[in-house]
């Protein structure tokens, strides 16, 4: 929120940029009381990168793909929840998505650690590290194309 402050701050010449994820312009004013006006002070500009989110979950569910999660889930009422990385972000609101598409009720958490399952996670390279040591074991990506995951080992 610094940058977006020193941004608006900066005289309105070009010359000043501010590279970041589309979260800024799109989920941060609704979860953040900001000083700025976002939709009236920030424009985006061109889209540099983009990256899909990763559906990870603990190593001792015994899930390894999709289908098996939720077969996995539909056989544990009540005992499988998720997490994301905030309300009202795009891996909060994905997860309430999968909830519905799969039928099942993955009860929402607020990090992934014991009882959660499944944890809608940041873009792929911020996870990778952790799923190829045997910390978390992704499941399924969603994105553009076909995405290889990472995985232990």
């Amino acid at each position: 929120m610094i940058a977006v402050h020193e941004l608006t701050r900066a005289p309105h010449d070009g010359y000043t940029v501010l590279v970041a994820v589309n979260s800024l312009v799109s989920e941060v004013p609704h979860i953040v009381k900001l000083r700025v006006d976002m939709a009236q002070e920030v424009k985006p500009v061109a889209e540099i990168a983009r990256t899909g989110l990763v559906l990870v979950g603990a190593p001792s569910v015994p899930a390894k793909d999709l289908r098996q999660l939720v077969s996995y889930a539909k056989t544990q009422p009540g005992k499988v929840s998720y997490a994301s990385y905030n309300a009202g972000t795009m891996s909060h609101l994905l997860g309430l998505q999968f909830n519905k598409a799969a039928g099942i009720a993955f009860g929402a958490g607020n990090t992934l650690a014991a009882p959660s399952l499944a944890h809608v996670a940041p873009p792929i390279p911020s996870l990778r590290h952790h799923a190829c040591h045997g910390a978390i074991a992704a499941v399924r990506a969603a994105g553009i194309g076909r995405v290889r995951l990472p995985r232990a080992g």
